[in-house]
């Protein structure tokens, strides 16, 4: 090209503004990015961001499916409230649009968190009816993916309501499912799920099987559930008497553990401390413990929060700190029964219920107050 040709070169155009909308999935898609790099809070200042932009435009659906990227990120910081807050608004909106496929997400969605969340019969029934809407649209539309997705999240209510069999089956056939459809991760959470309520049928064989196998899995894409499946196996083998398997195995996927994420990172250092109190080591059993604590910040999970309190108040125990110890197991013990776990709480009480008083020789027959401790 000769110097005077370049008179006849068009001029630079100026780069056009995007539009609203296209603002709104830049700032969604930046959302979805930040969550896949486990940037939770990016994730959710992103959400928020595309959100306040599709209201300013009013644009309904798009606000709808802003408030389900936020609620994933809520949901693995822990913050089940503001996710389900968040689901609860995106159902609204599908509710009023025609958008049957759309509407059937929204509800399997708000069933899944309910499901997690059930610390009530009304919860549960709710997250069942949810499910089952959700469930009826999938199988009309030959969605095999999410009447398998809607049969899981249901497993957990019947198990919470103690028809743990009747899940056991449930969760056989969802996890044949994603063996067909070759969903290798669905396929190892609906196992680690499986194992978790086989445990509580005392079958511990097949149980240690579907864990090993996640545990076993490879991919950074496994990552999550892999770290879940060790920290409960690592419990099993505590039971069984193999803590220090149990210490190797999580040395293993250490390097899996996020510290944004407050339900599996929790977990994992709750598995830590069950390791450590199985071996007698009191310091390590606190400072895991503490771990999880720290790691449950502004997250709301009660169970998780007590579980952790209950192996401080272990090491005050053995230390000779009665008082404190005391004091920890009562806040285990509130901390159960507001997560709905009975049995647990009154496991744990038996720490901080009072002896029955015993009559001092020379004490007439009159009848004493009894202790509340005699009755438990």
């Amino acid at each position: 090209m000769t110097d005077h040709d370049l008179s006849a070169a068009p001029e630079p155009t100026e780069p056009t503004e995007p539009t609203p909308e296209e603002l709104v999935r830049q700032w969604f898609d930046k959302g979805h990015q930040a969550g896949s790099a486990g940037d939770r809070n990016a994730a959710i200042e992103a959400f928020d961001t595309a959100r306040e932009i599709a209201r300013g435009i009013g644009d309904a659906t798009l606000v709808a499916r802003c408030d389900d990227g936020l609620a994933a990120a809520h949901w693995e910081l822990g913050r089940i409230d503001l996710a389900e807050e968040s689901l609860r608004s995106a159902l609204a909106v599908w509710n009023a649009t025609s958008d049957i496929a759309a509407t059937a997400w929204a509800q399997y969605r708000l069933g899944w968190c309910l499901a997690a969340d059930q610390y009530t019969e009304v919860r549960g029934e709710e997250a069942l009816d949810l499910l089952g809407k959700a469930r009826k649209t999938a199988q009309a539309n030959d969605d095999v993916r999410l009447v398998a997705n809607c049969d899981e999240k249901a497993a957990w209510v019947l198990a919470a309501r103690g028809e743990v069999d009747r899940a056991i089956a449930l969760l056989r056939t969802v996890v044949d499912v994603f063996e067909a459809l070759g969903d290798e991760y669905a396929t190892l959470v609906a196992s680690t799920n499986l194992a978790h309520h086989l445990l509580a049928r005392k079958q511990h064989a097949e149980a240690e099987f579907l864990l090993r196998q996640a545990v076993e899995a490879e991919g950074d894409h496994t990552r999550h559930v892999r770290l879940g499946a060790a920290s409960r196996l690592a419990k099993v083998l505590c039971r069984t008497g193999r803590a220090d398997e149990a210490l190797r195995l999580l040395d293993g996927v250490a390097a899996d553990v996020d510290a944004d994420d407050r339900t599996e990172a929790p977990r994992y250092h709750l598995a830590r401390a069950a390791v450590f109190q199985a071996l007698s080591t009191r310091l390590a059993t606190q400072e895991a413990a503490q771990t999880a604590l720290d790691l449950l910040d502004r997250a709301l999970l009660p169970a998780f929060h007590a579980e952790a309190l209950e192996y401080l108040a272990w090491v005050a125990k053995t230390g000779g700190q009665r008082t404190e110890a005391e004091a920890l197991y009562a806040q285990a013990m509130a901390l159960y029964l507001l997560s709905d776990d009975e049995e647990e709480a009154l496991r744990v009480a038996g720490e901080v219920v009072p002896e029955p008083p015993r009559r001092s020789a020379g004490t007439t027959g009159t009848a004493q107050p009894l202790a509340t401790g005699l009755y438990l």
